[in-house]
This record gives structure tokens, C-alpha cells and sequence, in this order.
């Protein structure tokens, strides 16, 4: 009886299990705990995933948010330090020499000397613009090292990984101090650079980018009346205000002016900070939208 039962009742009745039958309840234990570990790593990779995609999405937010008020991407500044942020550290603490936030008014010692058109009292005495660092523009700090780590624990940057990509360059590469930065990716659960996206058949190894270069892709449409018409119309002259990003633009506070002469019925402005900026008619203010 030993061989088929490893108990029977005092009755002579069966009771416990033959070996048949435990090895059948091991075996399916071994499958549920396989199925539900399997289960589990997939909920912590979700997670870790989408961790991981909120982080991007917010960095592009600010980096948004920054160019409207900076007039330029952010720049790459050293990784560490206090406030550091991924290389990024302009989006939570306010570069050197810039100024905070808060009204621009157009004179001529608020024109940058790099403006495409220069001081007109007669037409830019009215004009004022708001410019200037209000960051922080992110919440995500870095951890002791200086690096932000995405949702597994691997750094978002690292030698040779190509976690970010340079104004106007098509290619990721790893950008030097001070140069702007348009985009920036996490390398999936693997941490290693695979060129693949979400589509991969191993979406959490897949890498996932976010591009903001078009915070500086904006186009203004402002709307004239000129007078006459065809040939006999008159030229009307439009000037458009935006904040400074060029070197020397004190961080945002000051003003480059674009200008042109049309007869059309409408100036077109391109390659402009997203947002709202005053624009002049024959020295009419008015805002427009870049979109």
C-alpha cells in the first residue's frame, strides 16, 4: 500500500495523494507561478514603459514652453550639480546671465544687435512683449549621479548611446556642451540604442523618442489692409516682435524685430517661437499667433 498512498485512514479508506497525483498538482503549480511571474514582469514593464514615455513627454513640454519665452531650444549644459536635469539642466534651473520673467518693452537698448530690423521710435514705441526664464519648465530631477534614469533604472544618457540629437541634424549623436538640443529618446528595457520603435516585436526593448524642434517652427499669419489695389496698392510695412535666443540675448529679454513691405492682404512669418507675439501695421499693435 506504501507504493500507491502515502496515508490511509484508520478505516482502511483512501486518503492523501498517490505520487501520480502530486506530481500532476506540482506541475500545475509550476505552470500557474510560470504564467503569473510572466504576467508580473509584463505589468512591470508596462509600468516601467510608461514611466518612462511620461518622462519624454513632459521634457518636450518644457522644452516647448521654454523656447516661447527664451526664443531658443534649450541648450545641452553638463549633466549634475544642483538642479541638473538630463543634460537639460536649463529647464529647471535658470541658465547663467538669463532673466526672469516679465515684460519687454521695445526701445532701443532691448533690440538685440543681431535683430533683422532695427528701432523704429515711431513704430516700435508701443511694444512690449513678455520674455524671460519662468521655469522650472519640468518637475523630474536627477538622482546623486546627475543623470535622469528612466522607468528600469538605466540612464536616459551615456556614452556613445545617442540620446540626443542636434539642432538640424538628422542623426542621434551625443551633443557637446552648450549646443541646442531638438530631441532626445530612452533606450527601451535593454538600455542599449537599437534604432527600433514602440512597433518592435519587443516593444519593451524598443527605443521611444520625442522631438521638439518644432517649438521653433512656428508661422505667423498677420492680416493687412493696404490701400488701392493691384498695382496702385500701397506697400504697408509690418514688424513682428519675438524674444531674443541668440548669444548676448541677456536670456530672453531682449527683442529681435522681422520686418517686411507688402500689398498682399497678408505678411507671412516662418521659423518662429510658438506662441502669441505682437506685431505692428504701420504701427498699429496687434498679437498674432505662431503655430
Amino acid at each position: 500500500m506504501w507504493l500507491r498512498s502515502f496515508a490511509t485512514s484508520s478505516k482502511g479508506g483512501r486518503g492523501g495523494f498517490t505520487l501520480l497525483e502530486l506530481a500532476a498538482t506540482l506541475a500545475i503549480l509550476a505552470v500557474t507561478t510560470a504564467v503569473a511571474a510572466h504576467q508580473l514582469a509584463g505589468q512591470r514593464h508596462r509600468a516601467a514603459r510608461e514611466r518612462s514615455d511620461r518622462m519624454l513627454d513632459e521634457l518636450a513640454a518644457g522644452a516647448e514652453a521654454f523656447a516661447a519665452d527664451m526664443g531658443r531650444l534649450p541648450r545641452m549644459v553638463a549633466a549634475g550639480g544642483e538642479g541638473g536635469v538630463w543634460g537639460l539642466g536649463e529647464l529647471s534651473s535658470m541658465p547663467e546671465g538669463a532673466a526672469g520673467f516679465g515684460a519687454v518693452e521695445v526701445t532701443s537698448e532691448s533690440v538685440c544687435g543681431a535683430s533683422p530690423a532695427g528701432f523704429d521710435a515711431a513704430l516700435d514705441g508701443k511694444v512690449a512683449l513678455a520674455a524671460g526664464w519662468r521655469g522650472p519648465y519640468v518637475a523630474t530631477r536627477t538622482g546623486g549621479d546627475g543623470v535622469i534614469r528612466d522607468g528600469w533604472g538605466n540612464a536616459m544618457t551615456s556614452g556613445g548611446s545617442g540620446a540626443w540629437r542636434l539642432t538640424g541634424d538628422g542623426s542621434w549623436t551625443d551633443a557637446a556642451e552648450g549646443a541646442e538640443i531638438r530631441a532626445a529618446r530612452h533606450l527601451g528595457s535593454d538600455g542599449e540604442a537599437d534604432g527600433s520603435e514602440w512597433a518592435s516585436t519587443n516593444a519593451w526593448t524598443a527605443d521611444v523618442s520625442v522631438d521638439w524642434g518644432r517649438a521653433m517652427e512656428g508661422t505667423a499669419v498677420v492680416e493687412v489692409e493696404p490701400e488701392g489695389e493691384g498695382e496702385e496698392a500701397a506697400e504697408v510695412k509690418v514688424r513682428l516682435y519675438v524674444p531674443c535666443g541668440c548669444e548676448g540675448g541677456d536670456g530672453g529679454r531682449k527683442v529681435h524685430i522681422l520686418e517686411t513691405n507688402t500689398t498682399m492682404s497678408a505678411a507671412v512669418f516662418g521659423g518662429l517661437p510658438r506662441g502669441r507675439h505682437p506685431a505692428t501695421v504701420n504701427g498699429a499693435v496687434r498679437w498674432v499667433e505662431a503655430r
